[in-house]
């Protein structure tokens, strides 16, 4: 069996780059494999977006963690973070500003 790094149908592989301590979010990155196209091993995914996020940031990566979500997770108008001690992502407020 294939492993998830193999896969040759069009997915979108969507991670978020968040603080190891606060849990704030600094980063969303996202992969595309187009059909026929291969994604990269779960380790380049992971040394990819964590690097990206240093850039942009110009925090270590060392102080930064990924999380593999579902796109579909992901509202725009909603700010996000995760919950350090298990690793899952949790909704704040929206941009409004209203409790979700």
């Amino acid at each position: 069996m294939p492993d998830e790094g193999s896969r040759t149908s069009s997915r979108v592989d969507t991670r978020v780059i968040y603080d190891r301590e606060t849990g704030e979010i600094l980063h969303v990155h996202q992969a595309l494999a187009v059909p026929g196209a291969k994604l990269p091993d779960e380790r380049e995914l992971q040394y990819s977006a964590l690097d990206l996020a240093s850039q942009m940031t110009g925090r270590p990566a060392e102080q930064m963690a990924v999380l593999s979500v579902r796109e579909e997770e992901l509202n725009s108008r909603i700010r996000y973070k995760v919950n350090v001690h298990d690793r899952r992502l949790v909704a704040g407020q929206n941009i409004t500003g209203a409790k979700t």
